[in-house]
């Protein structure tokens, strides 16, 4: 149940949850920057 809830509140997707943490002021843009820089390095390391 509890997942559930959690999958209805991002509406299936980590897109969904990003926006959510945005409107609700809970991840700062800087916050954001870091997480995408993140993503990037890991996705260099992939290839």
């Amino acid at each position: 149940m509890f997942f559930r809830l959690v999958d209805n509140y991002i509406k299936d997707s980590y897109k969904g949850l990003v926006s959510t943490l945005l409107k609700e002021e809970k991840l700062s843009v800087g916050e954001l920057r870091e997480l995408i820089s993140q993503v990037e390095t890991y996705e260099k390391t992939k290839k």
